[in-house]
């Protein structure tokens, strides 16, 4: 989320594994709901 406040537009999180993208959007109360906030896009390298 600093990113943002800095003045970037967009963030890209790539992951090694798609799990744990999953994981981060089903505890979003507890990771501060970062793949929520529609500027952040999510890519992993592994599908599981």
């Amino acid at each position: 989320m600093y990113s943002f406040l800095a003045g970037i537009n967009e963030i890209t999180a790539v992951e090694i594994n798609a799990e744990t993208i999953t994981a981060t959007k089903e505890l979003a109360s507890f990771s501060g709901k970062i793949y929520a906030d529609p500027r952040v896009k999510t890519d992993a390298l592994m599908q599981m």
